[in-house]
């Protein structure tokens, strides 16, 4: 089997890759005996007896061979303590939309909620941008993050897109609705859990429009007790482990629809 890990978040929050590979390194002489290691231009790779891991200056990990999900929370978790105070929220929502500028299936926002000490295990399951991963592992990660994590999702059917198209006259506008629709459904989902968590709480959207200003304005009218600073609008913001998750669970949710979407038109060619 092969396992792969995305740890980005960690360099940026300041983990160096010096640092990172002598705290793997420091992981596995801790649990496994080191058969072999060695030093490439891009990555350095160690050797143990069931499996062997290549670490990425790029904050990639690949782990080819038997290596336990326990094993893999517990590689990150080490490599978690070195950034630990800069991760400044207790709670997390991501958000990432999928289906934008595509011509079949919906356009469908993807929101997901963990705890600081959940994130060793989003990481450990190898979640990262929805669009680098095949419709198997789509499928994988993202089935084991709806049983595990508190989600929510908004879809539009093409119908619904061209309508509101029209009515609101931007995209980017129809967007910023579906997205903080969801985040509102998804706070609410977790107030029943967790009260008061709202204080403790940053969300991170992947950016899709150039104007923040407009996109904050619309922010306020859905989010009323989440202030400004709580909200960070960031492209390419993947490499937050709950933004990667919540990607998934959009584009898992926009193949779903495409692919009946699909049966459908072919239903209706037959006839």
């Amino acid at each position: 089997m092969n396992y792969s890990l995305d740890v980005k978040w960690f360099l940026k929050l300041g983990l160096d890759f010096n640092t990172m590979v002598d705290e793997i390194e420091d992981f596995l002489n801790i649990n496994f005996n080191i058969l072999e290691s060695k030093e490439f231009n891009y990555f350095k790779q160690f050797k143990v007896k069931d499996f062997v891991l290549n670490v990425y200056t790029s904050g990639k990990i690949l782990i080819q061979g038997a290596c336990s999900l326990e094993n893999r929370i517990l590689l990150v978790k080490h490599l978690q303590k070195s950034v630990s105070h800069k991760i400044n929220y207790d709670y997390y929502i991501g958000v990432d939309e999928a289906g934008k500028g595509e011509k079949q299936g919906e356009i469908v926002s993807g929101a997901l909620f963990c705890k600081k000490e959940d994130i060793p295990f989003l990481m450990a399951l190898g979640v990262t941008d929805s669009k680098s991963l095949n419709k198997a592992k789509l499928a994988e990660i993202g089935m084991e993050l709806e049983r595990n994590f508190i989600f929510n999702k908004v879809a539009l059917t093409p119908q619904d897109v061209n309508v509101r198209w029209r009515e609101l006259g931007n995209l980017n506008v129809l967007l910023e609705e579906i997205h903080f629709k969801n985040i509102q459904q998804l706070i609410s989902k977790i107030e029943l859990r967790f009260s008061g968590f709202t204080k403790n709480l940053q969300i991170v959207i992947d950016k899709f429009s150039s104007s923040e200003t407009r996109t904050r304005s619309t922010m306020r009218r859905y989010l009323k007790n989440i202030s400004d600073s709580q909200v960070v609008l960031e492209n390419k913001a993947e490499y937050y482990p709950f933004v990667a998750g919540a990607s998934i669970i959009a584009k898992l949710e926009y193949e779903k629809t495409k692919a009946d979407f699909q049966v459908m038109k072919n239903w209706k060619s037959t006839k």
